[in-house]
């Protein structure tokens, strides 16, 4: 729309100079075909380029649409045995971080204790997100104090269609205290194009129990993204 605002000024300033330049007693006006035919190929000529404009902003928005990734979050109470891996901070003991959170079923399920989950995050584009660091923000119960807030840097690139499964540090050492109450949750990833993405959810309880609802996904300064605590891989 600018672009054709901008058009039609800079026509109407180069007819309104040639208007105050022009001998109009001695002009040729021409007939009313000519004059139809004159407002027919300058319409033509405005929706021509209007069309170029509108075309050029749509493959622009379609390339960053296709490079930008879009991850689902759901909570996982067990995992499968060799199949998953699971990101946890190096600040846990791997030995103790499975003794006091894991009991292993004979399905091949490994199921997590007092009543803790991990985060699931599958990228569900097909876009290549690299530099993944997860935000998470705990609130007392019926207040906006907040408590603690964890960070995980997995330090990896996750596809289209693969996902990142992680146990915040609080939720393994506190789990009693935190597993239940409100969160903010913040996913950070980088595009192959060097896009820093936001992406964010709500926690909360209702009638039905614990939901995870999306609030939005935004492009944001490559400065507000996290270093975050470096996670490591379990393979289970």
């Amino acid at each position: 729309m600018n672009l054709i605002l901008d058009l039609i000024y800079k026509i109407t300033i180069t007819f309104i100079i040639f208007l105050s330049k022009a001998n109009l007693s001695k002009a040729n006006w021409g007939s009313v075909a000519d004059w139809v035919s004159g407002i027919g190929s300058l319409g033509a000529i405005i929706f021509a380029y209007w069309r170029m404009h509108v075309q050029k902003n749509k493959e622009e928005e379609d390339k960053i649409l296709a490079n930008r990734p879009y991850f689902s979050c759901t909570r996982l109470y067990f995992l499968r045995s060799g199949v998953d891996h699971l990101w946890i901070t190096s600040d846990d003991n791997f030995n103790k971080a499975i003794d006091n959170i894991f009991f292993k079923k004979s399905t091949g399920q490994i199921k997590f204790k007092n009543g803790i989950y991990a985060y699931e995050l599958k990228n569900v584009s097909r876009a290549v997100a690299t530099n993944i660091v997860l935000k998470i923000v705990y609130y007392g119960m019926g207040s906006n104090k907040v408590l603690k807030i964890n960070y995980c840097n997995i330090g990896t690139s996750v596809i289209g269609n693969e996902r990142a499964i992680i146990l915040p540090h609080n939720l393994i050492t506190e789990p009693i205290l935190f597993r239940d109450c409100p969160k903010r949750i913040y996913l950070y990833s980088m595009s192959i194009d060097n896009i820093v993405y936001r992406q964010s959810w709500i926690q909360k309880s209702n009638e039905t129990g614990i939901c995870i609802q999306q609030v939005d996904i935004k492009e944001v300064p490559i400065e507000e993204m996290p270093n975050g605590e470096v996670c490591m891989r379990i393979p289970l």
